[in-house]
């Protein structure tokens, strides 16, 4: 029996556990439309197509990455939060590939950037590394810094191209994060 009272929220809501099942890349329409049991052309009387879908999908996963920071730094601070969040980062991707993939494609900017109201800032990480007295451009870049080295080392890691496990997955993570510490106290102790 087809769906009665389907919104853009109800479709947002199936989609992301359709991504889920199915792979961002693989990701379709129709595999959408069956799943909520309509035809794939009466989604459209609410959305647009695919891309308005993977875009309210990649805002939700922003949303919920956000959260599992902020929960993650809670009651911590500098070193002990920074290691925090980075965990909470790594295993938000781990635990939902296809919803971090959402984040990675979403075009960050122009026009049709969706995400006035949730930026891709990662907030909670960004406040965590604003605790150390650091001059206001290193901290920028230090944010850089390790937004590149977390997301590098995911897409290689989930990429499969992690092979050699003679050294333990975690211990490199934790290693290249601690590097970063070390660097975030080489700034405080130049900025003094």
């Amino acid at each position: 029996m087809p769906r009665k009272n389907l919104n853009k929220e109800m479709i947002v809501e199936e989609a992301i556990i359709v991504m889920e099942e199915t792979g961002y890349r693989e990701f379709t329409m129709r595999d959408l439309a069956a799943k909520l049991d309509v035809k794939a052309s009466s989604l459209y009387n609410h959305i647009d197509g695919i891309e308005e879908v993977k875009s309210a999908i990649g805002l939700n996963a922003i949303k919920m990455l956000n959260a599992a920071l902020a929960e993650a730094v809670k009651g911590k601070e500098r070193d002990e939060a920074v290691k925090a969040a980075a965990r909470a980062y790594r295993a938000f991707a781990k635990e939902h590939p296809e919803l971090y993939e959402t984040i990675i494609e979403i075009p960050m900017s122009g026009d049709n950037l969706p995400f006035k109201d949730c930026p891709y800032s990662l907030q909670p990480l960004a406040d965590v590394i604003n605790e150390y007295p650091v001059a206001k451009e290193a901290l920028i870049s230090s944010f850089r810094y390790l937004m590149s080295a977390m997301r590098g080392f995911l897409e290689l890691e989930l990429s499969g191209f992690i092979k050699d496990k003679s050294i333990d997955i975690d211990i490199s993570y934790s290693s290249m994060i601690d590097i970063h510490i070390e660097v975030l106290h080489a700034l405080e102790l130049l900025n003094k």
